[in-house]
């Protein structure tokens, strides 16, 4: 019966190895569709921010307002300013749950392999104590 014990532990390590292997690309895939989902996200954000650009332009030069210099020029610099730190602030956001995602797969596969080892050290017990009941000269 320990022999059967034994291969049990065995086989149940594997699987938990299998498993934290299984998740680590799961959370990899994850963290590769975050960073795809942010650059996206990222690159609408300055594009929506250019089309505001324009839009204010527009109205300032409808206003009569001279853009090229003062307070209209200002005003558009701020804008391009304020999009830009907003668009960088995406990308530090999406940048840090991809990284928690990839470090989160990491524990994963250290799991599995941590189940891996205590199976195999119990499996080495179960071989040991079968191999003392049965008086063998090798134990």
């Amino acid at each position: 019966m320990g022999a059967v014990a034994a291969i049990g532990s065995i086989v149940g390590g594997v699987a938990k190895l299998a498993g934290g292997i299984s998740q680590r690309r799961a959370y990899r895939r994850e963290a590769s569709e975050i960073s795809r989902v942010g650059k996206q996200e990222e690159a609408e954000f300055r594009e929506q921010g250019e089309q505001f650009k324009g839009e204010q332009r527009s109205a300032l030069g409808a206003a009569g307002a001279e853009v090229s210099t003062g307070s209209p020029l200002q005003l558009m610099q701020d804008t391009a300013r304020k999009t830009e730190e907003d668009a960088m602030k995406i990308r530090r956001e999406t940048s840090f749950r991809a990284r928690q995602a990839r470090k989160a797969g990491g524990a994963a596969l250290a799991q599995g392999i941590m189940g891996m080892g205590s199976s195999l050290l119990t499996a080495t017990s179960q071989t040991y104590k079968f191999g003392k009941e049965k008086k063998n000269p090798w134990w």
